[in-house]
């Protein structure tokens, strides 16, 4: 049953923008149309999984395998979800108005 599932990702991915020169970044900001000045890093790539409600899941992995960024793309989400709802809530105030949980 689809009622019960709590969390669904299908094929997430996440990448780094690695920039090899101090420099590099104010370049791509300013000449990022025409070139690319740094090197795509992926630390996920097509990950799906679904968690239903009483299920329990592990994640296990050597460190800087993505465990924490593949734990923050839902979490992201979600918070996304709540800020918008605590921002209508709150009269539609923005971040300098109402202090709370940001994406």
């Amino acid at each position: 049953m689809s009622s019960d599932l709590v969390i669904s990702c299908d094929r997430v991915g996440k990448a780094f923008q690695l920039y090899m020169r101090r420099n590099d970044q104010l370049k791509q900001a300013i000449f990022g149309h025409w070139k690319q000045f740094y090197h795509q890093h992926w630390v996920l790539r097509d990950i799906s999984f679904k968690v239903r409600r009483g299920e329990r899941i592990g994640i296990i992995g050597r460190n800087g395998a993505g465990k924490t960024t593949l734990l923050q793309i839902p979490l992201r989400h979600h918070l996304a979800d709540a800020w918008q709802r605590a921002s209508q809530w709150a009269g539609g105030a923005d971040s300098r108005t109402w202090r709370g949980v940001r994406p």
